[in-house]
């Protein structure tokens, strides 16, 4: 394999918001996020630490900030860490409440969508009208939303014959979803398998991946192999679904000099698999035909900055923009990684000092009370998927919330 361990972006263009006199002297926040998406000429991150969606303009760089959701207390950290994009509809999914969060980003109009979830984290995939909802852990249904009406269906699923039941109490079965066509592929956290869906039919398919006896963290297609990511270590292999046969294998590890190194995601676009560094700055670029490996520093964009060093950099979520550029979004970062088909890098900065006057009537609720409920909530729906051999715990947390409303 051929590497370029010392990669140099073509070259790099940073945009920042300007900061008026009256709050100049503020000290900026940075907008982190998990998922985030581009819609037109915009940039969209929901805050992962407060309940704020940030705009970024491409053009300018200028940045707006609103409340998300309303009826949340604006300080509510990790509400919608997960999104999807219909038609110029984002929807932000939460891991702590049990709705989907509609937002028009051409008339702001946001509309809820809630349904019964028990507790549990899904994962979104989108087929045409339809938003289905897939459980990370264990859960005896998966959630069918109609985006044209909000209609909510609930289908069952099923499970690979080797996960038993006490793999029931485990959070993290599989992963982020791969759509191809009409169907959904999602590795395992927990063994070598992949997990189908049809999004037609709702039947679901087990697929034991034959010689990469490793829990898989991510997947990517290429429009002919499969690009498997380990989860334990720093291997990445090419696989070919038709005969279960793998193709070749990468320590990525070893060829980016980089010893114990861990990968957080890969995706495949523009003849490019990306992957991202688990406690880095680096992005890794696999050209597939020239199988050449190069590695991207983003610490040397200007202004870039990382909240901690030895962090995970940019979300796994990354996108593809209808003109061909991969958005990378700050997970423990400053700002937007956008690169260009021909090469070119954007930096834009999600550093402002906007939205700190937000739902003031809201960040003077009770915390406490607020919170509290929250918890509550979380673990009487988390109760009803968990064995306990005793009920004394659940009874007390029952007296918590009842004192507490």
């Amino acid at each position: 394999m051929k590497t370029n361990l010392n990669a140099e972006f073509s070259n790099i263009v940073v945009h920042q918001d300007s900061f008026n006199e009256e709050i100049g002297t503020a000290t900026p926040r940075t907008i982190h996020t998990l998922a985030g998406e581009c819609v037109g000429n915009k940039i969209y991150l929901y805050n992962m630490y407060n309940n704020c969606i940030c705009k970024i303009d491409k053009t300018t760089g200028k940045i707006e900030v609103e409340c998300g959701d309303n009826k949340k207390p604006y300080y509510e950290a990790y509400l919608y860490l997960k999104s999807v994009v219909y038609q110029h509809i984002i929807c932000f999914i939460s891991d702590k409440a049990e709705n989907v969060l509609k937002f028009d980003t051409i008339t702001g109009k946001k509309e809820w969508i809630h349904f019964k979830g028990n507790g549990i984290d899904f994962e979104p995939a989108l087929y045409e009208s339809m938003l289905y909802l897939l459980p990370v852990g264990y859960s005896e249904q998966l959630i069918c939303i109609d985006l044209t009406d909000n209609s909510v269906k609930y289908l069952p699923t099923n499970y690979s014959v080797r996960l038993n039941r006490t793999l029931r109490v485990e959070p993290y079965i599989y992963g982020r979803p791969l759509r191809l066509d009409d169907w959904v592929y999602r590795g395992s956290n927990l063994e070598p398998c992949i997990q189908k869906f049809n999004l037609k039919t709702g039947a679901f398919e087990y697929i034991a991946v034959n010689n990469f006896n490793r829990p898989i963290r991510s997947l990517a297609f290429d429009g002919e192999h499969f690009w498997i990511l380990s989860k334990t270590d720093g291997m990445i292999a090419c696989w070919d679904e038709k005969r279960n046969k793998m193709l070749t294998s990468i320590n990525l590890s070893l060829e980016s000099q980089k010893e114990d190194m861990l990968y957080a995601a890969c995706f495949y676009a523009n003849g490019i698999v990306f992957i991202l560094e688990q406690k880095g700055t680096c992005i890794l670029e696999l050209n597939v035909k020239e199988f050449l490996l190069e590695s991207y520093d983003c610490g040397e964009i200007p202004g870039f900055r990382m909240v901690y060093q030895e962090k995970q950099a940019f979300a796994e979520y990354i996108r593809l923009g209808n003109d061909g550029a991969i958005y990378f979004f700050p997970f423990k970062c400053n700002g937007v990684v956008v690169k260009e088909k021909n090469g070119c890098v954007y930096f834009y900065k999600s550093e402002t000092v906007k939205g700190l006057e937000i739902a003031v009537e809201q960040q003077m609720q009770s915390e406490s009370t607020c919170t509290l409920n929250c918890f509550c909530k979380k673990i009487e729906m988390q109760n009803r998927n968990t064995v306990n051999e005793t009920h004394v715990g659940t009874e007390i947390l029952q007296d918590i919330c009842k004192t507490s409303k």
